[in-house]
């Protein structure tokens, strides 16, 4: 415990023999291997050999038990690894500093069974000498696993990074390929084992990547819980988050899990779902009697640890399972850095006073902040029914330079995450409130030019005096915060009195996680008061010697993580900012939340009426935006990952904006994702977005300037397809996407209503983007790229498409839409999305002349009154159409759908406040018209048009109302 602090309440754990004593801070143990450490850790090493394997248990011998190579201080920034992207092409690379290195490139090289050509199975424990830690604690440390050629093939061996918690530390744990329930003598270490331990492979060859086992004691090797009850017990450890029956830790005919294909992204590794030849970060801790292994933030496995090894020692190792060799030699091993082990501090926050003082009994959030630890988990227990206003004190909160923090606002008695599903609204219940709302200053001591304000000063390379957080986060990884209602103020934006975000990333914190927060809202759900921006990560650009050196906030996460714990109660709302997301990084994931909409998921607030309160308050920047992401923004993901993993609650609901753009990204935006979200309409699909004020700009749906690519929509793959269309209603401005002109654009299956774009994707000549030069490389007659419908007659669609050039694009589908009844005169877009289908697949095309294309439609029950329209998508891969792997052609004539029906009886129904009105046929746009008498005076419109047979209309005082429902 911190002296300068010794009124906190903090749960610690307690520290056994040979452990750092708490006085000492709350790093249990650490080694950057910079120097030669091998004196402060014990080595344990075994191997063997079988020599019959008909034999029940199969024969062995004892092998060469040093058959291992250890390295300390080895400099791997001299050590190549060769990256593949298929297997005969590779670049030679050496390995960058890891992950939590700030400078040296020093770390722990292991191999095993690397000596000679002699075939054993070999391994190293290395336990820290003297040491045993208990209660709340956590092993952490960067990984790099290396192997010869692409992925699996042709490696030879199958070779695991070990590792785990609660150990003896006297004795050899490790496991062999043939073990049942129990690991066979006299092989090493088949006489005893303890602890809890964690292993995977670097190349991704064994059927079971990632595994864990646990000791039996004395007289018996380890045991795979996996083997209890498979696959149920495996699943119940390491979850099927895609629903397919495999663990998600299981390599299933070359399939690699697509949760872990998540995890462990390519670039950068070499593959996507294997963790070799890239450094990872992996962390398994103990926690209130639960156990977590996550590897690069995300959880790989989560469970109440029922085992008798609740304390001891930690180990990490290396081991091959296999009697084999690795070919060559040299290039199969593993690279250890910044091992440290740390507490797991419960720090309580029990006042809303951060005037708190040592020695009154009672924890602030300041003074829980102030005394910040690695791990630490700031949870809150404020008496009294809440919600609890925390004011911010003048000057701020000191930045949050620690990793692996979690604040918890769900932690306060009362506080409920939301269990709604991401369409279902949001009933949160918020108990915990910082605000920084006040306008008062105080003198700074440091700088009388710089005001200490109700927020602290970002004086970086990438903020500066005229900007100022609630909580600043500074070069600090892995931090989350959650439950936390934040409320703010409009400010000038200027070195006196800043603009305030409620979160801001500085200095690369990587790999933060903000889930469960109302941004700008109040826990009534109905009180906003905005800020500059919910969460801000600016570029951290430094000059080292004449050469800037650029550092982002990769990895951030903003709502859910889809890893199957809490996933639901992980969305945010983001509620009268200026910049909801303020951003300039890469790896960026927004999915699940609300922006500028009320927890009922249908109520819009007013964009016009935030602008006009910003520009009321003098504020720098008076625009209403959503997201803003710049620098460098590759692998981004808004809304539906298309994994087959939650997919249905990763989808955004977002309001228009007072901009020119829904979405901005400022420079290259490669591999970008915008999927299954709700643009300008609720969560029920029919309550719309008031329109943006015809005084200021009219935003576009997307900016994509530079050398981006994109994907809007459904990539086809088969997964989650109906579920990655966006719906676009009513975006006023008139570019579909504003990009660069050579920027391929993937949008498929998106449904889009009254929005008042020139053109779909583009309009030729429009935003300097030509027809003739974008589709050249794409079809043979650019000039006339799109499809051409010619006749829709009892179910039948015939029409063409423009040929592809082959080599570059061998496959067509096409998307057939109904066309939207709201666009602009003498424009067509597609509307409402029905289907598609493959031109000149025999299934699908009844017509093979190349290019023509004869489609039954007969089953989708397409209504008369209408046009179809089809959109055709040129594509390198036969089953999918991903990011910067196609472009969609501008969209077709339209064709008649056939007579309108007659608008068939209305159906009403009481949906909250609201009725839900229903009917059959007629043409779109529908408008709703209401009137108190049967038998006379004037229909008066409710509301306006909707193009789907269904409105929402609010229930009013009237005693009677009817209502009557016109088409085209």
């Amino acid at each position: 415990m911190a002296t300068h602090h010794p009124s906190l309440k903090i749960l610690l754990p307690v520290a056994l023999a040979g452990a750092l004593s708490q006085a000492q801070g709350q790093s249990l143990f650490s080694d950057d291997f910079e120097t030669d450490s091998s004196a402060q850790w014990n080595l344990i090493s075994g191997g063997y050999t079988v020599t019959d394997s008909s034999t029940t248990p199969a024969t062995i011998e004892l092998g060469d038990q040093n058959d291992y190579t250890v390295d300390w201080a080895f400099d791997y920034s001299q050590q190549s690894y060769k990256l593949y992207t298929d297997t005969a092409t590779f670049e030679e690379k050496k390995v960058p500093l890891a992950p939590h290195s700030k400078t040296g490139s020093r770390g722990l090289k292991i191999s095993v069974n690397k000596k000679d050509e002699v075939l054993s199975r070999n391994a190293v424990n290395l336990y820290p000498k003297d040491k045993s830690f208990s209660g709340d604690y956590v092993l952490s440390f960067d990984l790099f696993l290396n192997h010869s050629d692409y992925i699996d093939n042709g490696v030879g061996t199958t070779e695991y990074a070990i590792y785990g918690l609660n150990f003896k530390g006297t004795q050899l744990n490790w496991m062999s390929v043939d073990f049942s329930s129990t690991f066979n003598s006299p092989a090493p270490g088949a006489g005893s084992s303890d602890g809890i331990w964690f292993m995977n492979t670097g190349d991704g060859g064994a059927g079971r990547n990632w595994r864990m086992l646990f000791g039996q004691g004395d007289g018996k090797g380890p045991i795979d819980p996996a083997l209890i009850s498979t696959p149920a017990t495996e699943i119940a450890l390491f979850g099927d988050r895609d629903a397919d029956g495999t663990a998600d830790n299981r390599l299933v005919s070359g399939d690699y899990s697509k949760y872990m294909q998540g995890v462990f992204p390519a670039p950068p590794g070499e593959f996507r779902g294997v963790p070799g030849k890239t450094w990872v970060t992996v962390e398994v801790s103990q926690y209130k009697g639960t156990l977590t292994w996550k590897m690069n933030g995300k959880i790989l496995s989560q469970f109440q640890n029922t085992t008798p090894y609740t304390a001891g020692d930690i180990m990490i190792g290396y081991m091959d399972i296999f009697d084999s060799v690795s070919s060559p030699l040299n290039e199969t091993w593993g690279l250890f850095d910044n091992v440290r082990v740390n507490a797991i501090r419960t720090v309580v926050v029990d006042t809303t006073d951060n005037g708190s003082t040592p020695g009154d009994g009672k924890t602030s959030l300041l003074e829980a902040l102030l005394d910040l630890q690695d791990f630490d988990h700031i949870t809150f227990n404020i008496p009294g029914d809440g919600p609890h206003v925390i004011a911010t004190p003048l000057g701020g909160y000191p930045l949050i330079t620690h990793s692996g923090v979690v604040i918890d606002g769900y932690s306060q008695p009362g506080a409920v995450p939301n269990s709604n599903p991401i369409l279902g609204g949001n009933n949160a219940k918020l108990k915990i409130v910082l605000d920084s709302t006040s306008d008062a200053t105080a003198p700074n001591p440091v700088n009388p030019e710089l005001p200490l304000r109700a927020s602290t000063r970002l004086p970086y390379p990438g903020y500066g005096d005229s900007e100022n957080a609630i909580l600043p986060i500074l070069a600090a990884n892995d931090v989350t915060i959650r439950g936390l209602s934040f409320q703010s103020r409009y400010a000038a934006g200027s070195d006196e009195d800043p603009g305030i975000y409620c979160i801001a990333l500085v200095q690369g914190s990587k790999n933060c996680h903000v889930q469960g927060n109302w941004f700008g809202l109040a826990p009534d759900g109905v009180t906003v008061k905005g800020s500059a921006a919910g969460v801000a990560a600016f570029r951290y650009r430094v000059s080292v010697d004449g050469v800037n050196v650029d550092t982002f906030s990769d990895n951030l996460l903003v709502g859910t993580d889809s890893d199957g714990v809490g996933d639901v109660g992980e969305f945010n709302i983001f509620a009268a900012n200026h910049i909801a997301l303020a951003l300039e990084l890469p790896g960026l994931r927004v999915s699940g939340n609300y922006f500028n909409v009320l927890p009922d998921g249908n109520t819009f607030l007013d964009v016009n009426k935030i602008h006009e309160d910003l520009v009321a308050a003098g504020a720098d920047g008076d625009t209403v935006e959503n997201i803003e992401n710049g620098r460098q923004t590759a692998g981004t993901v808004i809304g539906v990952s298309g994994d087959g993993i939650n997919d249905a609650n990763e989808r955004n609901i977002f309001n228009l904006a007072v901009y020119d753009t829904l979405t901005e990204f400022y420079s290259n935006a490669e591999n970008t994702r915008i999927s299954g979200n709700y643009y300008g309409v609720g969560v029920n699909g029919t309550s719309k977005a008031p329109p943006v004020s015809t005084e200021g700009d009219q935003p576009n749906f997307v900016s994509l300037p530079g050398n981006s690519t994109v994907l809007i929509g459904s990539n086809r793959d088969g997964i989650s397809d109906d579920l990655e269309g966006n719906l676009i209603y009513g975006v006023p401005g008139s570019l579909f996407v504003n990009a660069g002109p050579s920027v391929p654009i993937v949008a498929r299956a998106n449904t889009l209503s009254g929005s008042q774009f020139d053109g779909f994707p583009f309009a030729d000549g429009s935003n300097q983007r030509l027809y003739e030069t974008y589709y050249e490389p794409v079809v043979v007659t650019p000039l006339t790229p799109a499809p051409q419908l010619q006749t829709y007659e009892n179910g039948i669609l015939r029409g063409s498409v423009a040929l592809p050039v082959l080599e570059n694009y061998p496959f067509v589908d096409v998307d057939i839409y109904l066309a939207d009844p709201l666009a602009p005169s003498g424009v067509i877009l597609p509307g409402s999305y029905l289907a598609t289908r493959s031109e000149g697949v025999p299934e699908d095309d009844a017509n093979g002349a190349p290019g023509e294309f004869e489609f039954d439609l007969t089953s989708l029950n397409i209504p008369g009154g209408q046009q179809l329209v089809v959109v055709a998508s040129y594509q390198k891969d036969e089953t999918s159409s991903n990011a910067g792997r196609a472009i969609v052609s501008p969209v077709s004539n339209g064709v008649s759908t056939g007579n309108s029906t007659p608008i068939g009886a209305i159906t009403v129904a009481v949906e909250g406040n609201n009725l839900r009105l229903r009917w059959t046929g007629g043409t779109p746009p529908y408008q709703v018209q209401r009137r108190t008498s049967l038998s006379g005076g004037s229909w008066a419109n409710e509301g306006g048009t909707v193009t789907e047979p269904t409105a929402l209309v609010p229930i009013t005082a009237d005693l009677t109302s009817y209502f009557q429902v016109t088409g085209q």
